[in-house]
């Protein structure tokens, strides 16, 4: 193993080795109906869980915009030449600059003329505390409202006549704006044709509202039951769709959005009514367009592989037309677009996930741009998965063969590959770069168009349990070359054999790559492997970049290594496999791969000793690749502590594994030991991490701690009280490792240990504490520390390296 990540800590385990562990276990429309509508308009105004940073660049728009609105209102009090008294009665579509009584209560009245309506009003004051407006109809009667504007109010009327509008200001003395639209009786709105709700290019209004506006209305040529497209290109203009019986069919929420989608319901003729939310001066764009029976939006049939898609439209919508029921694949291409797909009434379909296709039924669709995205030219592409028109063969013995390379001429260009590949096989699909090539985004599809894997960019093994023949679809740069390597699985034609490897500092293969050849192929004959193996390896670079996978001949992956240079592997007996070396991001590297026995049929030696404290098994590490075996035979409940130590030069150290006798893996060293217990037979493994050149001294301890009887003698030798024991001192060497007792205790409780070293090397003991096997609760504590010679007073060997599997740096 090699080193891992430099930005890692390096692998210092404290060398006072314990078995403290389990010790954690123990252990009226008056000011009330105004507050109200108050916090309504506050809470309309307040976006459904908005991003931190978003909500607080609204908040200080915000701000600005009220800031703004008054500034605007003062500037106009101050330059008009006429008296701020306003006229008691009130006139639509105008806008009042008014003085405040000393009262603070100014009474207007408000003639309407329809029963019914939707009267919005907009108030702006130079006070700095929200006005109140409060509306009576003609029968004297309190007139439902509510907040729509930031200071005014939003009312739907059920009779015409004389309404009394009482406007409260706050801060006396304070001058306001007020103004008035009546949304239905008003006849100075503005007509939205059929012909301007054109999806394809809809028309853009571009309006001025002075400041104090009670806003603008707009006539819609459409029917119920029409999808309205509707967007603002200022967050701080609200639009709400009333119908003909002055009912809201629908509005923006609050002064944070632009976009908004409406099914028009209730009664025809609609009118839209737009208002900015502070009453400031505001000039914007507002376009609608229908969603259902679109117009103005190009068709594309479903085109063949290797077409390159028109990019000179800006239609903000495109029809694709499906001639028959099947799976179907679309995207855009040219220009940053966002959109979505619809039937023909505007209802949302399947928009899909990268390269995972819909399932659409014949007939015509419509993708559309959303209301935010700006126009601009952009092209499609647009297949049915299960067509194979213009693509071209190739084969799948790439492992012998070579890459099957393809050019791509412009952008948004899908190129198609069919393949002679039977059912029941796998493939391997592996990028081999060439030239200009990027990496390339690779789906496999059946003779039905269903797709047999995930984009196989980062998938090296492709299933195929559809119905031949199949193909593989290529998506690539605008421009430029690719080269694909494509094999099935079974095949080990083109791969070298790589030999299994005793422990100890030997490897089976040597394995060259480069950047244009990034990827080695390796067989495993059937007769040539155990059922659980490690697999390992080193390169001149001595650092994580290379991947290696084993594969069976159905395509199943038995194991990988991702991001480590070792992994273990559980193996079929009497089925060939095949291994994938590839490498990222190398110029060159040359590789040395090792894999090794660790099932119970493997060589290994039997422990030093098993005694807890005894000696430990000592041995050099030599090489990067260099390990060692221990095999330990056990009743299932036997306990045992595994750890292993290691002294060298700089962050090199001894990694050790636990597997038991099917080669399953129980623990990575973590820290200072592996404790295991439940089987019969147990692999120790131990190889070297971070080797820089220098000998790796190694020690391990394979400790029997405790049995069905209970602990191990050389505890039990040692009891301690929980309430407080005096000072125990010795002396660690090799072949006294360490020291152990057993503490009495009844739950709950805790307690501590603590210790000292005269070691030059931090060394101070931390206890570990493990579960009684049996009997009464108790607790073992443990502590061992091994030095180079003897005496405390010389520097400890270091611990062993980290818990992690990772031996080679992954930068």
């Amino acid at each position: 193993m090699l080193l891992p990540h430099p930005g890692r800590p390096g692998r210092i385990v404290a060398p006072v080795v314990l078995l403290l562990a389990v010790l954690s276990t123990l252990l009226g429309q008056a000011d009330t109906a105004q507050a109200a509508a108050t916090a309504t308009a506050t809470a309309q105004r307040s976006p459904s869980k908005p991003a931190a940073k978003a909500l607080a660049t609204d908040q200080s728009k915000a701000t600005a915009a009220r800031a703004a609105a008054s500034g605007s209102l003062r500037t106009a009090i101050k330059q008009a030449d006429q008296p701020l008294d306003c006229p008691v009665s009130l006139l639509p579509d105008t806008i009042y600059t008014c003085a405040a009584s000393n009262s603070q209560s100014n009474i207007f009245t408000v003639p309407l003329s329809r029963a019914t309506d939707f009267v919005t009003f907009q108030i702006v004051s130079t006070g700095t505390n929200m006005p109140g407006l409060y509306l009576t109809s003609p029968d004297g009667t309190t007139t439902a409202c509510t907040r729509g504007p930031v200071y005014g109010i939003q009312c739907s009327t059920g009779q015409a006549g004389a309404y009394t509008l009482s406007v409260r200001i706050p801060d006396a003395g304070a001058d306001f704006s007020l103004s008035y639209l009546p949304l239905l009786a008003d006849t100075n709105c503005t007509p939205v044709s059929s012909s301007d709700l054109s999806l394809g290019a809809p028309v853009a209004f571009t309006p001025t509202q002075p400041a104090g506006s009670a806003g603008i209305c707009r006539t819609l040529d459409a029917a119920a039951g029409d999808i309205l497209r509707m967007h603002v290109t200022d967050f701080q203009v609200g639009f709400s769709i009333i119908d003909a019986t002055g009912s809201s069919v629908c509005a923006t929420d609050g002064a944070t959005t632009s976009d908004l989608d409406c099914t028009l319901t209730g009664t025809a003729p609609y009118r839209e009514l737009e208002y900015q939310w502070y009453g400031s001066a505001d000039t914007y764009t507002f376009t609608a367009a229908r969603l259902n029976s679109p117009t103005g939006c190009p068709v594309l049939q479903p085109q063949a592989y290797g077409t390159v898609p028109d990019t000179t439209s800006t239609a903000r919508c495109r029809t694709l037309h499906v001639p028959a029921a099947g799976l179907y694949e679309f995207g855009t291409v040219g220009g940053s677009v966002n959109g979505s797909l619809y039937d023909s009434n505007g209802v949302s379909m399947c928009t899909p996930i990268l390269l995972t296709p819909c399932q659409l039924a014949a007939g015509d669709y419509t993708w559309a741009l959303t209301g935010r995205t700006a126009s601009t030219a952009y092209g499609m592409w647009f297949n049915t998965t299960a067509s194979d028109s213009g693509c071209t063969a190739a084969t799948d013995t790439g492992f012998s063969t070579g890459p099957t390379t393809g050019t791509f001429t412009g952008a948004g260009e899908r190129l198609c590959l069919t393949l002679p590949t039977a059912t029941g096989n796998g493939l391997y699909l592996l990028q081999q770069p060439t030239g200009d090539q990027r990496a390339v985004a690779t789906t496999v599809y059946d003779a039905g168009g269903v797709p047999q894997c995930p984009d196989t960019s980062s998938v090296m093994v492709c299933k195929l349990t559809g119905t031949a023949p199949f193909h593989v679809i290529v998506n690539g740069p605008d421009t430029g070359t690719f080269g694909l390597i494509m094999q099935r699985t079974g095949d080990g034609r083109g791969c070298t054999v790589w030999p299994q490897s005793a422990f100890g500092g030997t490897w089976g293969a040597t394995v060259s790559l480069t950047a244009s050849t990034n990827l080695g192929c390796l067989s495993i004959p059937a007769d040539q492997h155990s059922t659980a193996e490690m697999l390992d390896y080193s390169n001149l670079s001595n650092r994580v970049n290379a991947n290696v996978r084993l594969v069976d001949a159905a395509g199943n992956v038995a194991c990988q290594t991702i991001g480590s240079s070792t992994t273990d592997c559980k193996l079929t007996a009497g089925q060939p496999y095949t291994a994938i070396l590839q490498a990222v991001n190398i110029s060159a590297d040359t590789y040395q791969l090792v894999r090794r026995d660790i099932s119970s049929t493997a060589a290994c030696d039997a422990p030093a000793n098993t005694k807890v404290g005894g000696p430990s098994a000592s041995f050099t590490l030599n090489s990067d690749l260099d390990s060692h075996c221990f095999r330990i035979t056990a009743k299932a409940t036997d306990k045992f502590w595994l750890g292993a130590r290691a002294d060298s030069a700089g962050s090199a150290g001894a990694l050790l594994q636990v597997v038991d006798g099917a080669g399953n893996t129980l623990c990575w060293q973590q820290g200072v030991s592996c404790r295991v217990t439940g089987a019969t037979s147990y692999t120790v493994i131990v190889v070297a991490s971070g080797y820089a050149g220098s000998t790796i001294n190694t020690h391990v301890d394979t400790w029997l701690v405790g049995t069905a009887a209970g602990w191990a003698p050389e505890c039990t030798a040692n009891p301690l009280s929980v309430n407080g024991f005096p000072v125990h001192s010795g002396t660690f060497t090799e072949s006294s490792t360490g020291f152990c007792g057993t503490v009495q205790i009844t739950p709950p409780v805790s307690f501590k240990v603590s210790g000292t070293s005269t070691a030059a090397y931090p060394a101070t003991p931390r206890p570990a504490c493990s579960a009684r096997p049996t009997g009464p609760a108790r607790r073992t504590t443990t502590s061992t520390s091994a030095t180079a010679t003897t005496g405390l007073s010389t520097t400890p060997a270091k611990p062993s390296a980290d818990p992690t599997p990772a031996r080679l740096s992954s930068s």
